[in-house]
């Protein structure tokens, strides 16, 4: 179920700000999880703790929905929802808002049948959404989500969705421009299972979701649990979306992950750590003929690496000379905002996340980052690539093993370059002596 929250996420920097495009990143420090993400999780905690069982789902769901929706009151619920949270004795209010569909992707996997799924489905979405529409909508998502775990072609799930639900008699490029915002079942749940037609992956398909605007993260979640189902999710992307989680919401998840999707991969993960390749270390300011030089080497590594990549961004301002390092390095260089500043372009297509900027040499957020995934799914090394290996990467580098002492570090100095060839190399051997591993 974790393809609504990752849906939810991507999408939530979207739903009052709408992109018409699908080049955007997946992950910003404007992402945040929504009350898509809460009522999905508070539905797999009913589901949890009713066994699945449709005889005590209701109470439950109920139970649940009314107290993650306080404990989280901010989340952006609709008017409606909201008074029915804080209701004592609350009542269904036929509702055909797509808060019925965004919540029931648990419903698709916990099922054991057909049948199971859509009794889930009716006793979940009953409670609040009891107009046909929303039952519809509702009942649409969990049956595809049911049929493409158990092994549905696309065509077939195309074929069910047709005869029981809806006819799908648009493309998306044939909305998009003009496509606008509705929470109503109809004029987004449609789109949101086009979405899934149209997608090549998981990723595709989120991207499709979100590139047609509208209520971004209700789309882009409603579409991801479907996707999620037929395509797996690449376990890189799922450990970045869980680190926008609490310990609460972590829990929630991984229990009914647990439970009722125990075959998803938590293998070791390798970290690939891209430190400042921004164009004033590069060509700029403070460029090398040597920091050039390993730009196609270090755009090759990310490009193959088989693992969660992260990137560093040195970041200053306009007061920059005033500082200590100004003083010591009187060289003005990656203002905020300034091409300098930015990640060089090839490299910064290739990033799926904004980087971490650092006001100086090294990042006590990276190490925190770092932690947070190693907590998440175990890293199995972590590689650092980058400018200036004399001061940037080995900074990071000693970031990095004071919070993950355990962690293997590696540094491969052939994607590396220093301020002068021979600081690389000197910087190159005091790491060795720390154990991390040099690779050349």
């Amino acid at each position: 179920m974790i393809g609504a929250i990752i849906g939810d996420i991507a999408g939530s920097r979207f739903e009052w700000n709408n992109i018409k495009t699908k080049d955007f990143k997946f992950f910003t420090k404007r992402c945040h999880p929504t009350d898509d993400t809460v009522m999905s999780l508070a539905v797999a905690g009913a589901l949890l703790e009713s066994l699945a069982n449709p005889r005590f789902l209701s109470g439950k769901a109920v139970e649940w929905m009314q107290t993650l929706g306080r404990e989280y009151p901010n989340a952006g619920y609709g008017g409606r929802f909201k008074n029915w949270i804080a209701t004592p004795v609350p009542r269904p209010y036929q509702s055909y808002g797509n808060g019925a569909a965004m919540r029931v992707s648990a419903c698709g996997f916990a099922a054991t049948s057909m049948e199971h799924a859509l009794k889930l489905s009716d006793v979940v979405t009953g409670i609040t959404h009891n107009h046909p529409e929303g039952m519809k909508a509702a009942r649409a998502v969990t049956s595809i989500i049911y049929l493409a775990r158990t092994g549905a072609t696309m065509d077939e799930i195309k074929a069910h969705v047709n005869e029981n639900y809806y006819k799908i008699d648009f493309t998306l490029d044939e909305i998009r421009e003009d496509y606008d915002f509705d929470v109503s079942c109809q004029g987004s749940v449609p789109q949101a299972i086009e979405a899934f037609f149209e997608s090549t992956s998981f990723e595709d398909c989120i991207s499709n979701a979100i590139s047609i605007g509208g209520d971004s993260d209700t789309i882009a979640a409603i579409a991801g649990g479907m996707a999620e189902a037929f395509y797996g999710i690449p376990q890189d992307l799922r450990t970045q979306a869980i680190l926008y989680l609490d310990n609460r919401e972590k829990t929630i998840l991984s229990k009914f992950e647990d439970r009722y999707q125990p075959d998803i991969p938590k293998d070791k993960r390798k970290i690939l750590v891209v430190v400042d390749m921004q164009n004033d270390f590069i060509d700029g300011a403070l460029g090398t003929e040597e920091a050039v030089a390993i730009v196609p080497k270090v755009v090759d590594k990310i490009r193959n690496f088989d693992g969660i990549t992260l990137f560093t961004r040195d970041n200053h301002y306009g007061d920059y000379l005033t500082t200590q390092e100004g003083q010591n390095l009187p060289v003005e260089h990656c203002i905020a905002g300034t091409h300098g500043w930015q990640l060089q372009d090839e490299i910064e297509a290739l990033s799926q996340t904004e980087p971490i900027d650092k006001p100086t040499f090294r990042s006590k957020e990276l190490g925190k980052l770092l932690t947070k995934i190693n907590e998440i799914t175990p890293i199995e090394d972590i590689t650092f690539v980058g400018l200036c290996t004399d001061i940037c990467v080995i900074s990071n580098v000693m970031i990095a093993k004071a919070f993950l002492p355990e962690v293997p570090i590696i540094v491969d100095a052939k994607c590396c370059a220093g301020v002068t060839v021979q600081s690389h190399e000197n910087a190159l051997k005091a790491m060795e002596v720390c154990q991390v591993k040099i690779e050349r």
